[in-house]
């Protein structure tokens, strides 16, 4: 795969993963309301927001290493370009 491919794959997948988080984070209000009509136990209340935050993170943490990931790709192809120009 180029490292044109790569990025663009790279791209299209952080892209994804910022939808999946506005979409969660958007979330909160309307499941906070569902959750008070529907259940009054608390404990199910902070079960279901703490998935939900931990989601959100693991997401933060998946993006931050495919940003690494990035930037890497990009290094490697300038310092191939760098080689052949050489």
């Amino acid at each position: 795969m180029s490292h044109f491919e790569n990025e663009k794959r790279v791209q299209k997948k952080l892209a994804q993963i910022t939808v999946f988080q506005v979409i969660l984070v958007l979330s909160l209000p309307s499941y906070a309301q569902i959750i008070k009509k529907v259940e009054p136990s608390q404990v199910l209340t902070w079960i279901g927001f703490g998935c939900i935050v931990a989601t959100i993170i693991s997401a933060y943490f998946y993006k931050q290493r495919l940003k690494r990931n990035l930037v890497l790709i990009r290094t490697r192809e300038e310092n191939s370009q760098n080689k052949k120009a050489s």
